[in-house]
């Protein structure tokens, strides 16, 4: 195939910020998931393997999960959502979401979980094909993957052949089946099932893929040099609730680590009427919510007014450019237009640098309040 958290408002009105993440070095430190931690102690090598080809950033995976009681009826039913949103030497960044819909196929709910960070060759919905290639070959000569035949609930489709394995949990109290496509990789199943300490069925879950869309800008693959380490991009900060009321400050974006294709912020909230507070930020060139800080002068001549660089109907998410617009003090910049689920952005960039000099969120039903950030000082 061809695949190219903490709100640091007190008041929970600020921009969305992550859940801290592990302390990162000049290389993050991979902390894979539970059955992903198994596979890793089974089979070593997906630790140094290489991802698979076409893992870059810029993909989203969607996922249905159905949920089951112990006489196996489901309950719930959700949709996981993964962003591949940076990928670096030795890891790979994915932002993960949760999101709900009613009986009309109409979005309830689009919830950011975490992002993971993970290794090249094995990851939330991947695992590196390289170990199944040839009898020695780390997957099949270990024995902990087979070559099987996947039931399609159309009997008039062909059947898919997939890398199948079980990972049973130390207690006992847990079996995961994991399928990933023969040839890509690409995680299509995986069955979840849970007992309790007598060894009785209490229900389980079903992950199965549905579709990808794939996020493809000018600003992508230049690395964001901008944000280069130890840089401070402050904003003046204004919220307005929709009864009036308002708020003022100065928030604050510190790079404390730059991997190109992300970086790792330290955000910052000093506020009167809020108080001070801060938290983490991811940036990625991958962004639905338009808080990039910065992108690379050299992509805006292959930018254009009307340009659509990622758009998808389930969720209701666009990435589009707007035209050139004067700002005030700060000259022309460009306009893209940002929308993922409820949340919905305008960013202006300068044509001069590169730096976002405007921000503007707009105000929803989940969330009544607008936000305009407005450059201040960068040092």
């Amino acid at each position: 195939m061809t695949y190219r958290k903490t709100v640091i408002l007190a008041v929970a009105v600020a921009l969305v910020m992550l859940a801290a993440l592990p302390a990162l070095a000049e290389e993050p430190i991979p902390e894979p998931n539970s059955h992903n931690e198994a596979l890793l102690e089974l089979i070593p090598e997906l630790g140094a393997l290489p991802g698979p080809d076409w893992l870059i950033t810029g993909y989203r995976f969607f996922y249905d999960v159905l949920y089951y009681d112990k006489d196996d009826n489901v309950t719930d039913t959700a949709t996981l959502v993964f962003d591949i949103a940076g990928i670096g030497g030795g890891h790979v960044l994915t932002n993960c979401y949760m999101a709900d819909f009613d009986d009309n196929g109409v979005l309830t709910d689009f919830s950011q979980y975490s992002f993971m960070v993970d290794y090249p060759g094995l990851g939330e919905v991947w695992i590196s094909p390289e170990i199944f290639k040839g009898e020695d070959a780390p997957g099949i000569k270990s024995g902990v993957f087979e070559l099987v035949e996947m039931e399609e609930a159309d009997e008039a489709e062909k059947a898919t052949e997939a890398w199948y394995t079980q990972i049973d949990s130390p207690d006992g109290m847990s079996v995961t089946e994991l399928y990933y496509g023969k040839e890509d990789g690409l995680l299509l199943l995986l069955e979840g099932y849970s007992y309790d300490e007598a060894g009785n069925y209490e229900g389980g879950s079903t992950v199965k893929f549905h579709k990808y869309e794939e996020y493809t800008a000018p600003w992508m693959d230049y690395g964001l040099t901008g944000l280069e380490e130890g840089i401070s991009i402050l904003y003046d900060m204004d919220v307005t609730w929709e009864d009036g009321s308002d708020a003022s400050g100065v928030m604050t974006f510190v790079a404390e680590q730059n991997f190109s294709s992300w970086a790792y912020m330290i955000q910052y909230l000093d506020s009167e009427e809020l108080g001070s507070s801060e938290g983490d930020r991811i940036i990625s060139e991958m962004s639905t919510d338009g808080l990039m800080l910065w992108m690379p002068t050299e992509a805006f001549k292959y930018i254009d007014d009307g340009d659509i660089y990622f758009e998808e109907e389930e969720v209701g998410t666009i990435v589009k450019a707007g035209g050139i617009i004067e700002v005030a003090g700060f000259g022309a910049t460009r306009l893209l237009h940002f929308k993922d689920g409820f949340f919905m952005a305008d960013a202006y960039f300068s044509l001069e640098d590169g730096y976002m000099v405007k921000y503007y969120q707009y105000p929803t039903d989940q969330k009544p309040f607008e936000i305009l950030l407005t450059l201040k000082e960068i040092k």
